[in-house]
């Protein structure tokens, strides 16, 4: 086995360097932690070592000892002791380690390979993909240019930063706040109560603008780039999926003469107005304001051309106009995994071009079916979010459970739970926080395990045919659970407490444990998992792991029921995007990536009696970084453009 050949071996590669990591980490398991941070299993050449080193680090999730017999054991239990060559391979491991000190550089060493042969294989799939001419050039540009940027991502690790430096930056920070004595850190963005709530629009903030159709957001992201780039002189990109740069172009002329847009598309423009229009084109001549209109943009390409402007003319502020019109790059069973990749796309650009980017969102037709203020909108709104119902019951990593009610009632925040990365393991993630979602029509999913999970129709889950709502689910069809997930287990509940009052009106039960239907086997998803391996290995992408993998089940559904309106709740897990709820994989919402959500409502599309004519409200549902609020703007519908609003001050719903 030493001197496996493989038929790719003309791809670069060291397996002597592969040999000394797996065997450094045999005789010195405290080699794993600098090996981890560098190499990730898919480095490793041949599949025997990949096998290997995934086996090492199941056992150091389980915080068992790594060595020759325990590996061997792990990789029995997985059934491929025999595809690596048993321990005879494992113990020679042992002998191919020149200095355990040195595992980092060969970890390096390896990575570096890696690298070389990720980047062939994307040339390789340009050619054939070019050659074969399925797609456009500008669809294979930005799935060629996603999957470069991947990889460099991927290669550059950030390492630790020691506290020290971190803290003298931090101080640095605070002088120069002391110095600007209350002007705002951030862009200003020409609206008075917006700007005091967040500081205006901070770098590396992604920020989403959401509402209805009709409402105002393009008019209200339009004000924010004419400020930023005529007001305050910085240079602005506003991305438009949705209008034409000469439509885009008109509203802003308009807006900054200040004249009446109907009348002067439609010809009638005084020549008062005509006046205006030239002294506004001469001041917006020189703004540094660039306007993209090409469709179908995906993240690859906006990166790609936001860093060519902001080397050539520079870049303060990004607006995309809007989400749900950009393309993702690569394969997608839907489109809430596309979407997903967007927004996670979008912070990232954020954070490396060191700008805020405002992306605009389009709401789900929910707040329509409410009334009164019940309308405005919420987080859950956002489209591609879901929500569970209160008594979801939420595995932590230590082995105990709660709910997502009791999670909301206690304001719990970075909460340790289970959570399935790209491999399909569960590993370990964050639960920043879980916030309420409104009241809405709910369904329970009853599994033939046993298990039942009840969320509204919109909220996905893992299935083999990849991330889909429930409502695009059907009755036989298998959804990904964790076998770990204690089911039946006894939880202890936390005592109620009344509102306001502060006293416990329940008292500590233990839950029992839930049945399975009659007639289904408790080891139904065990054998379920081994019979659809096939069917799953030709849907997702990475199907050997899966099909291999212990932590993911397969249990299909065997009743859906309507359970009528009950109060919903969501949650956000960054990076991985999914928890383990009644141990079934779920998504969480949408909003997880950005640092700041804004909705915009107006009542007079809905209440045509309002006293609120040409009021909107504006809502600062979320902000990582600051309090939350709702404050007014006016809206001069015939202008399509907002202003400050002379009443009464913000209103701050959650200081902070």
């Amino acid at each position: 086995m030493l001197q496996e050949v493989t038929a790719d071996k003309g791809l670069p590669q060291n397996m002597e360097a592969e040999r000394s990591v797996l065997g450094a980490i045999l005789l010195d398991p405290a080699s794993l932690t600098f090996a981890v941070p560098i190499l990730r299993e898919e480095d490793f050449f041949p599949d025997t070592h990949r096998r290997i080193y995934r086996a090492m680090l199941d056992l150091f999730q389980r915080s068992s000892e790594i060595d020759v017999l325990t590996v061997k054991e792990e990789l029995d239990r997985v059934g491929a002791v025999e595809k690596v060559g048993g321990a005879a391979y494992l113990s020679a491991l042992l002998d191919a380690v020149p200095d355990v000190a040195n595992v980092e550089t060969y970890a390096r060493i390896v990575k570096e390979k890696s690298t070389l042969r990720r980047l062939i294989q994307a040339g390789q799939r340009m050619v054939r993909e070019g050659i074969s001419q399925e797609k456009t050039a500008e669809q294979l540009l930005g799935d060629s240019t996603g999957e470069i940027f991947g990889i460099a991502d991927d290669s550059v690790r950030e390492v630790f930063t020691p506290i020290g430096k971190i803290v003298k930056h931090n101080l640095e920070l605070i002088e120069d706040a002391r110095n600007r004595q209350g002007m705002l850190s951030g862009l200003a963005t020409g609206f008075t109560e917006l700007d005091r709530l967040t500081s205006g629009l901070q770098t590396t903030d992604l920020i989403l603008l959401a509402a209805r159709p009709a409402v105002g957001k393009t008019s209200l992201a339009l004000n924010v780039a004419q400020h930023v780039s005529v007001r305050e002189a910085r240079s602005v990109g506003f991305f438009s999926l949705e209008m034409s740069k000469e439509q885009i172009g008109f509203r802003v002329l308009c807006s900054e003469a200040d004249v009446d847009a109907k009348k002067v598309r439609d010809g009638y423009a005084s020549k008062e107005a005509i006046g205006r229009l030239v002294l506004a084109q001469t001041k917006i001549a020189g703004a540094s304001f660039f306007i993209d209109d090409a469709p179908g943009l995906s993240v690859p390409i906006m990166r790609a051309k936001a860093q060519r402007l902001k080397r050539e003319k520079g870049l303060d502020l990004i607006v995309v106009d809007y989400l749900q019109l950009m393309a993702g790059h690569g394969r997608f069973d839907n489109r809430v995994q596309e979407v997903s990749q967007i927004s996670r796309g979008l912070k990232l650009l954020a954070k490396e071009l060191a700008v805020p980017i405002l992306a605009l969102s389009q709401l789900s037709r929910q707040p329509e079916a409410r009334k009164g203020d019940q309308r405005k909108p919420q987080l859950s709104d956002l489209r591609e979010s879901g929500c569970l119902t209160a008594d979801t019951r939420i595995l932590r990593t230590d082995g105990s459970q709660t709910t997502m009610g009791e999670l909301h009632e206690t304001g719990e925040r970075d909460i340790s739970v289970w959570t399935l990365n790209d491999s399909m393991q569960l590993v370990p993630g964050r639960m920043t926080h879980v916030f309420a979602s409104g009241v809405k029509p709910v369904f329970a999913l009853l599994l033939a395990s046993g298990r039942r999970v009840t969320a509204s129709a919109n909220h996905p889950f893992l299935t083999a045919r990849g991330w889909r709502p429930l409502e695009d689910l059907a009755v036989g069809e298998p959804l990904a659970v964790a076998p770990r997930s204690p089911q039946g287990a006894t939880r202890r509940a936390r005592p109620r407490l009344s509102s306001g009052k502060g006293q416990a009106v329940g008292i500590r039960l233990d839950h029992p444990r839930r049945q399975a239907e009659p007639g289904v086997a408790r080891g139904f998803a065990v054998a379920f998992a081994s019979a659809f391996a096939g069917a799953v290995m030709g849907v997702l992408s990475d199907a050997e792991v899966l099909a291999a993998s212990p932590d993911v089940l397969w249990d299909p559904i065997v009743r859906i029921e309507r359970r009528g309106e009950e109060p919903v709740f969501d949650a956000t897990v960054p990076g991985t995007h999914n928890f383990v709820a009644e141990g079934v994989v779920a998504h969480n919402s949408l909003e997880q990536d950005a640092d700041v959500v804004i909705f915009l409502y107006r009542e007079e599309l809905y209440e045509r009696d309002t006293e609120r004519k040409g009021i909107a409200d504006v809502l600062v549902a979320k902000q990582r970084n600051g309090p939350t609020g709702e404050f007014p703007l006016v809206f001069l519908a015939d202008h399509m453009t907002f202003a400050n609003y002379a009443g009464p001050a913000v209103v701050q719903d959650q200081p902070f």
